[in-house]
């Protein structure tokens, strides 16, 4: 038994330590054990996390030795840390090893636990972080969107002073801090996007809630939006509406939607519908044969092919056609893989270059990338020439292997051909074609090898 009590604070060492880290978090404390609840307080202090709402969380577990800690923290001078060592001494509990403990554990603290010297300017600093930092969370909870009070004014002082804030974002900057956003979120707005915060906090308010009820996104989705684009917040609702319903109108969900705002922002706002997007969008109907009203789910899969102008993509279907891929085949490619179009040509033709010098022809390297399209944006020189050199050089493979498995060269060299391969060396004693064992499932490759 005595054993097992000296081996206790080793094996909870993690879990204080996590716990504490995320203290501000916690809802309650009540029902842990009263050294547990000791050796998380002591952590907390060490790590600068005090706080009124972490001392009311200590208080309501009503334990003996963690309220006379409480208690030693009331008055300025207790806040040392020799008043803290001297507390821990004097401490009268029924169960020693729990005291000792504790005891040493303050003892063995050797900077100065931030956010208990008052006196000092450091302190000082810390507990102003501290505060501001439970006031953010406290604004955080609830309905973010809701209409409710401003950010106190002490809270917006010290958070504009650190922030470089404007007095007159004050209403932006509620909402914002009910988004959840940080200083350091706050910091990258006021220093590289000034022009947010013109949108007056009635406006902002009216479109982050389009954007949540809209759109579908969730809050933590548009605090990622907002420092990912901020000037979202300068197009007017009526516009980012005409937007939203000509997405929708593609095929894509209300979630689907929001998933392509997140990947590219501007296409709810910054392109002109009538001269920009639905040309586009029918030129890319017309290569794949599809219908305006479920080509959006292939859309949402490369967002960045709806940044492209419709002349380049037409040189790069032009390209593909010169590299022997008849419509129907770039068609197929296209509902694929649509990030075909997003590679520029350069990029393209060094990747069939490659496949003309392994050996094959123009017809067989068009039919390779229709069937594989993923080659096309594989490095040649640290990806593709490795995977085919070892393929000649150990498998006894050939350009023909590549021609009747393209599929070999989208796999992991090092994670799936090379242990696979030494492995049924080793173990299998017989050879096969490089298409079975190495394509085959994970599954499927432990059933055949047993």
């Amino acid at each position: 038994m005595n054993k097992l009590q000296s081996d206790l604070p080793s094996l909870t060492d993690l879990s204080v330590r996590k716990v504490a880290s995320i203290i501000e978090r916690v809802s309650s404390l009540e029902g842990l054990p009263e050294e547990l609840v000791c050796r998380i307080f002591v952590e907390v202090l060490a790590r600068g996390k005090l706080t009124p709402r972490v001392l009311e969380l200590v208080k309501q577990t009503e334990h003996d030795l963690v309220l006379g800690q409480v208690q030693a923290l009331k008055g300025r001078d207790c806040l040392s840390r020799q008043r803290l060592q001297c507390s821990a001494s004097s401490v009268t509990v029924a169960d020693a090893p729990v005291k000792a403990h504790l005891e040493e554990l303050l003892l063995e603290r050797q900077p100065r636990p931030c956010g208990i010297a008052f006196g000092s300017r450091a302190g000082e600093s810390t507990k102003c972080h501290n505060v501001v930092q439970s006031k953010l969370q406290e604004l955080a909870e609830g309905d973010s969107l809701e209409e409710g009070p401003l950010l106190d004014g002490a809270t917006f002082h010290n958070l504009a002073r650190q922030c470089r804030l404007q007095p007159r974002w004050h209403g932006q900057v509620t909402l914002l801090c009910r988004l959840g956003m940080t200083k350091s979120d706050l910091q990258q707005l006021s220093s590289g996007h000034a022009r947010f915060f013109n949108c007056t906090p009635t406006s902002l308010r009216a479109k982050l809630m389009f954007l949540r009820s809209e759109v579908g996104l969730r809050d933590a989705e548009l605090r990622r939006l907002l420092l990912k684009f901020p000037r979202i917040v300068e197009y007017s609702i009526r516009l980012l509406t005409a937007h939203a319903h000509f997405w929708r109108s593609t095929g894509l969900s209300t979630r689907q939607v929001a998933k392509l705002v997140l990947l590219q922002p501007a296409l709810l706002s910054s392109f002109n519908l009538e001269t920009t997007l639905r040309p586009r969008l029918a030129y890319l109907c017309g290569i794949s044969h599809l219908p305006a009203e479920g080509i959006g789910p292939v859309i949402v899969r490369a967002p960045s092919v709806m940044d492209t102008s419709t002349d380049t993509l037409r040189m790069r279907v032009a390209l593909l056609r010169e590299a022997g891929l008849n419509k129907k085949q770039i068609a197929r490619m296209f509902v694929a893989q649509p990030q075909v179009l997003c590679l520029s040509q350069s990029s393209v033709s060094k990747r069939l270059h490659f496949l003309h010098t392994i050996g094959l022809s123009q017809a067989d390297a068009a039919s390779v990338v229709a069937r594989c399209p993923s080659v096309l944006a594989l490095d040649v020189d640290c990806n593709l020439w490795p995977k085919y050199n070892y393929l000649t050089q150990h498998l006894e493979g050939s350009a023909a292997s590549i021609l009747s498995c393209p599929v070999y060269l989208t796999l992991s060299l090092k994670g799936r051909i090379i242990p696979r391969h030494r492995f049924w060396e080793r173990h299998m004693q017989r050879r096969l074609p490089v298409q079975p064992y190495l394509t085959w499932s994970d599954a499927m490759f432990c059933e055949k090898a047993v």
